[in-house]
């Protein structure tokens, strides 16, 4: 009988050594926590990421140097977004009125029409984007690009 004893018998299946039986599963169940605490995190900051507007909508960009954009603006991955149907102001002092308080021209002018001939979208760093606004259907500037769309379409 004492040499039965010190002899090892097998264990049985599900337990481990030195351990009670089912005590196995617990790594698995950690590592799954925490696969999905990492993905949830993951995605929380993904949405916070996207700049939430109207799709159908033209948006108004205000970017952190001053300058303003209007089109159609959709999120991307990273910190970029696009907006694409890019429009934007263009201020010009008629010069042959000196006058101090001669008010500026002002043209709605689309982007790709410049010298360098760049397509008619822009992906924006999102940190330099101070807001956005969504246009009315009936504002000033969505009438002019939806005027200016329907001419250029043959």
């Amino acid at each position: 009988m004492a040499i039965e004893s010190k002899m090892r018998r097998p264990m049985s299946f599900g337990q481990g050594e030195g351990t009670g039986g089912g005590r196995t599963a617990w790594p698995w169940v950690v590592a799954l926590v925490a696969v999905l605490v990492v993905g949830a995190a993951c995605w929380h900051w993904w949405q916070s990421q996207r700049i939430a507007s109207n799709p159908d909508a033209y948006q108004a960009v205000f970017l952190d140097n001053g300058q303003t954009y209007f089109g159609k603006l959709s999120p991307r991955f990273g910190r970029t977004v696009r907006l694409s149907d890019v429009y934007y102001f263009d201020f010009h002092t008629n010069a042959q009125n000196a006058a101090a308080d001669a008010t500026p021209d002002m043209k709605l002018l689309k982007l790709g029409s410049e010298v360098h001939g760049p397509e008619s979208f822009m992906d924006i760093n999102a940190e330099h984007i101070l807001y956005t606004e969504d246009l009315r259907a009936d504002s000033k500037v969505a009438q002019a690009i939806d005027a200016d769309a329907t001419k250029q379409t043959p």
